[in-house]
């Protein structure tokens, strides 16, 4: 049986976004496919100094991930996701960091063991997702261990800006 796990970004991260676009409602955080077309211009601003390095992983109404670790979860074997690139912009000095992605995880499931009912009936059975959104709690995803092993094995010199917590 696979161990799960929330990811989630890191609360000890000093920045991240502090603005986005307006995105249509449900467009990215409902675990469905989205028409990349209908998004609007993908620019968000960030409060990261200039010397720092911006988060792999923020949060902020959606989720914004870097091309590395994008390439990770491919790595592990996740294929259910759409990415499209943004704009990541320091409002203050001007300052882009280019490689980043609005990352919209695809499909909705349950933990082993806890039933889809009601509120959760509309997940599916996590066998052989390596990501997903939790049922009932849509801002919330799930990884399983193949995943947590690969961040863990690939984590980079300033790590990733999240948080892996075990779910039971």
């Amino acid at each position: 049986m696979s161990r799960y796990y929330e990811l989630s970004e890191d609360y000890l991260h000093d920045h991240g976004i502090i603005r986005g676009p307006k995105l249509p409602d449900r467009s990215v955080m409902a675990g469905e496919a989205v028409d990349g077309g209908l998004l609007p211009e993908l620019r968000f601003e960030v409060n990261v100094p200039d010397g720092e390095p911006c988060p792999h992983f923020m949060t902020g109404g959606t989720v914004v991930a870097s091309d590395t670790l994008v390439a990770v979860l491919r790595g592990a074997g996740v294929d259910n996701f759409q990415c499209f690139p943004v704009r990541l912009v320091n409002p203050e000095t001007g300052r882009e960091w280019p490689g980043y992605q609005l990352f919209n995880v695809l499909g909705v499931g349950s933990l082993p063991g806890t039933g889809t009912t009601g509120a959760d009936a509309g997940a599916s059975d996590p066998a052989g997702l390596h990501m997903f959104r939790l049922a009932g709690s849509l801002a919330t995803l799930v990884v399983d261990e193949v995943v947590r092993d690969a961040l863990v094995a690939h984590r980079p010199p300033e790590g990733w800006g999240i948080l892996l917590e075990e779910l039971g």
